[in-house]
């Protein structure tokens, strides 16, 4: 048993909970009279340990509380030594998960598949995205340049649960606030700083009951730090190998003595880029070039056409900075309130692209009509245009909340959270007759904004039913602008409007979810949420075809249901099964934007219209689950789930140069994960293994291109796993750990036809090892190193990913 101090006059105790079998969530408080001291109780299952909060706000009873807790926690300690000692683990706590009820739970008990990464993981990670820890959860993708050596974009960051494709598709929250921005529900990960991440809680399967839109695979939710005392860490980071870095972090924390805490925690990470990224790729066709080169390099596309590799695109140095200041007070009666204000940005920029091709007169050859020399019908067109990237690019972020919690003396809690961020993403598009560096074209800007607000309430309605009821509310915004410039690599060069797409939408909700344990072994979850999306917007084009059109409000509801069983078979073992339904409601971006799409048909570039009507898409989705604890401390977790999507967004061809989207498509996945964790000596070290396999998951409908049904969903693997191990001795930190991704098929690629593994485009099958060892040198200070692709695997992620990329770290806190 043991005392920590908390926030607001609390106290918390550590007990065995094996004595406190019928004690789930116990809160003994002086009531609003000061008269005595209660303690609320309800049905639980059986855990290691349970915190019990004891909560006295009348200060001169605050000694008659913790006399009363005392008591009780001598009573089951008694009871608890009485136990055979097989029965008892007091060396295990089990993790408690906030997102899968709004309120702490036990992950035994949650009524979903739950992964936690806490900060000891963080730490042996070395961490320096998100990315680099989402990779490891079962059943979560994550595509390669999300990750620490790839350039920021929340354009080019994709994760899936479960096989429901894009992170659209996946509602992301820092401290239960979301953070999908108001232009196409995206998220830049690498805006998250880990400096100031206290856990990661992932919550797998629809959670649209409890969350809303975007909760179809299921929820990030990214809890950050609160000051317990003075605290200076300054950190300086150096990468090198194939991607060269350096990064560096200052973070400032303290606690007063009168409730107040404050954070300030600041950033800055840039790369050079890597120039072997980008490949410049042609097919071959028939006939004689008029410029015969050599230096031409044999492929294949992605569907196993000829082709030659001419060239690279040139390096995309980036950098990128954070800061967030976050305030909290504890205000006795009045409650818990914190607000802050964050910030993260990043900058992309270009270097020179290079051509392998060279004439007879060994000058470079970057346009024109060319004979390779590869084959018989070995000709390729070049542009100019096909060695540009489209930077620079920049996106920006400033985010600003409020939150306030307040528990009663009757067990009650109160909640509410208010927040607002602004998005910014603009990049550029070379015209005709670009050069590298100068030249026409075009620069798009996309200002966004969402704001979010709920407030929700938790109660014991009685000895076995807990309740939380709450409305939400959520408005959004885009002013989307396409600009002519007249030189495309200059934001500052533009000139006239090209097209606008602007609109908003808001959305209100009111849910409510029920907790009922009749007896120690069963917990039944039961949620519902009711939500109504109205929308309107414009889009106006200056140019040829010329036209303005608005958009009137239109209504749309959303109910979405959540079911969910808990038995506690034994101590050891632990069964659940449920049903939960989600939603994503049509982006802005889908709604009211008039857009240029990359591709082209028959050579003529298509362009997306705009699409007022869109619906939301849904999700159903039903899981078994099971979690277990081993001999010798090991614990296994096993779930079966299938799911079924419904209106899923696919653009459908008007013409040969016009697509517009709509609710086309239905999907079914079906498939299982795997988790095995075994400690060593002590919990010094530990083993583990993961495994996610889709047995299905393929379109089953499409309206917009029927030739797709029965072809795999797109920006899914059909198999993952990770295996590694997790040290921590003495002064040591560290893991290891091989993880495994198998191919899958890209992003436009709804007919399957892009089989070639191994060429640029492609989404390859890979293993790839991650090493990381840190040494606290004391207690200030601390030195680590890193090796990604530790194998320097080769493999493309689209992109060629970087070989073997190591990052030297030294922390120095007081």
């Amino acid at each position: 048993m043991r005392y920590v101090p908390l926030e607001t006059g609390e106290a918390s105790f550590i007990a065995p909970q094996q004595s406190l079998r019928q004690i789930k969530d116990c809160s003994i408080g002086v009531d609003r009279l000061g008269q005595r001291c209660k303690c609320s109780h309800r049905w639980g299952p059986f855990l290691n340990y349970r915190n019990l909060l004891l909560t006295a706000n009348a200060a001169p009873h605050r000694g008659r509380c913790l006399i009363s807790a005392l008591t009780l926690l001598a009573t089951t300690a008694v009871s608890s030594a009485q136990m055979p000692r097989e029965n008892r683990d007091p060396q295990t706590i089990d993790p408690v998960v906030v997102t899968a009820t709004r309120d702490g739970i036990a992950v035994s008990e949650a009524p979903a598949s739950v992964t936690i990464i806490n900060e000891e993981q963080i730490e042996q990670r070395r961490a320096a995205r998100l990315g680099d820890v989402l990779g490891e959860v079962p059943g979560l993708y994550v595509r390669s340049n999300t990750r620490s050596a790839q350039f920021p974009s929340s354009g080019q960051a994709s994760i899936s649960i479960r096989g429901v494709p894009r992170t659209t598709r996946t509602l992301v929250m820092i401290d239960g606030q979301p953070i999908n921005n108001a232009l196409s529900g995206g998220i830049n990960l690498s805006s998250i700083m880990f400096d100031n991440v206290r856990r990661v809680e992932i919550v797998r399967g629809p959670y649209s009951a409890l969350y809303g839109g975007n909760a179809m695979g299921g929820v990030i939710n990214i809890l950050t730090k609160t000051p317990t005392q003075r605290e200076i860490k300054g950190k300086i980071e150096a990468g090198f190998g194939d991607v060269s870095s350096s990064a560096g972090s200052i973070v400032f924390r303290d606690r007063l003595d009168n409730g107040f805490s404050w954070s300030l925690v600041l950033g800055y990470r840039t790369s050079g880029g890597w120039r072997d990224s980008d490949y410049v790729v042609k097919t071959l066709s028939a006939g004689a070039g008029a410029i015969a080169v050599t230096g031409a390099r044999p492929t294949t596309t992605t569907d196993n056409r000829p082709a030659a590799w001419v060239g690279v695109k040139g390096e995309r140095p980036w950098d990128q900075r954070n800061a967030e200041l976050t305030m909290t007070h504890a205000a006795g009666e009045a409650g818990i309130f914190t607000s802050g204000l964050a910030f993260a940005g990043y900058r992309v920029g270009y270097e020179p692209p290079e051509s392998f091709l060279t004439n007879a007169a060994s000058q470079p050859v970057l346009t024109g009509s060319v004979a390779t020399g590869l084959a018989s019908s070995g000709r390729i067109t070049l542009t100019e245009i096909d060695f540009f990237t489209l930077t620079p690019s920049q996106e920006r972020d400033w985010r600003g909340f409020v939150k306030w919690e307040q528990k009663l003396s009757s067990g009650t809690k109160l909640a509410a959270n208010i927040g607002h961020m602004n998005h910014g993403f603009r990049f550029t598009q070379p015209g005709v007759g670009a050069r590298y560096d100068s030249g026409p074209g075009d620069w798009t800007d996309q200002p966004n904004q969402r704001t979010d607000a709920d407030f929700h309430v938790r109660w014991m309605a009685s000895d076995v039913l807990w309740l939380t009821t709450g409305l939400a509310y959520n408005r959004q915004r885009l002013d989307r602008a396409t600009y002519s410039s007249s030189a495309w690599r200059d934001f500052g060069t533009r000139t006239a409007q090209k097209s606008r797409g602007a609109g908003s939408s808001d959305t209100a909700a009111w849910f409510a979810q029920a907790e009922y344990a009749p007896n120690t072994a069963l917990t039944l979850h039961a949620g519902v949420r009711f939500d109504r999306f109205s929308t309107s917007g414009k889009v106006s084009q200056a140019t040829s075809p010329v036209f303005s059109t608005f958009y009137s409000r239109r209504n749309e509801q959303q109910f979405s249901p959540k079911l969910a069983l808990v038995y506690v078979a034994s101590k050891a073992f632990t069964l659940r099964a449920s049903y939960g339904s989600g939603f994503r409601p049509p982006t802005l971006l889908d709604l009211y934007s008039r857009t240029v799409l990359p591709t082209t048909v028959a050579g003529v570039f298509s362009v997306n219209e705009p699409s007022p009507d869109l619906k939301a898409e849904r999700i159903r989705a039903y899981e078994i689950g099971l979690d277990a604890q081993l001999p010798n401390h090991a614990t296994l977790s096993a779930a079966l789930f299938t799911q079924t999507l419904s209106d899923l967004i696919y653009r459908t061809r008007k013409s040969t140069t016009l697509t517009q989207s709509t609710n086309a498509g239905r999907a079914r996945v079906e498939g299982f994960e795997l988790t095995l964790r075994q400690p060593l000596f002590e919990k010094a070290l530990s083993l583990f293994a993961n495994a996610t396999k889709l047995t299905r998951y393929e379109l089953t409908e499409n309206r917009a291109l029927p030739d797709s049904v029965g072809k795999k969903l797109t920006d899914v693997p059909g198999v993952m796993f990770n295996i590694g191990m997790e040290l921590k001795h003495n002064a040591w930190s560290g893991s290891l750990v091989a993880a495994h991704v198998g191919p899958v098929f890209g992003s436009a690629d709804d007919l399957n036809a892009n089989t070639v593994q191994g060429v640029y485009g492609s989404y390859d099958r890979r293993t790839v090892v991650n090493a990381k060892l840190a040494y606290r040198w004391n207690r200030n200070l601390t030195i680590a190193l890193s090796a990604d692709n530790l194998l320097n695997r080769q493999y493309f992620d689209f992109f060629k990913q970087p070989g073997t990329t190591a990052l030297a770290e030294l922390v120095a806190k007081f």
